[in-house]
């Protein structure tokens, strides 16, 4: 398959684009109400930006001497979230099509 075939696979149809423009519309909306989002695996968080500054990995410098158990562990607090099919970093990926 070409590129090009592939292309025109993945390109969303009439009402899948307008679908995403509303995401779009609703991702802006949040961010200018100070919405952090946080994406881990499929799921798609938000936390009160007014209140966060970022969300780092325990084994980042900013943690030092943070512990597992600590009260700012993500794991362990309740915020909204919503499954997407997006479970990825920055590798490489392949679309596969049906």
């Amino acid at each position: 398959m070409t590129k090009e075939e592939v292309q025109q696979k993945i390109e969303l149809t009439i009402s899948q684009n307008k679908a995403f423009n509303e995401l779009k519309k609703a991702v802006k909306k949040c961010k200018k109400t100070n919405i952090y989002f946080y994406q881990v695996l499929e799921t798609l968080s938000a936390l009160n930006g007014n209140n966060v500054k970022s969300v780092e990995c325990l084994d980042d410098p900013t943690c030092k001497g943070i512990g597992y158990d600590d009260s700012r562990n993500l794991q362990y607090l309740s915020y909204p979230g919503i499954e997407t099919d997006c479970s990825f970093a920055d590798d490489t990926h392949i679309v596969i099509l049906k």
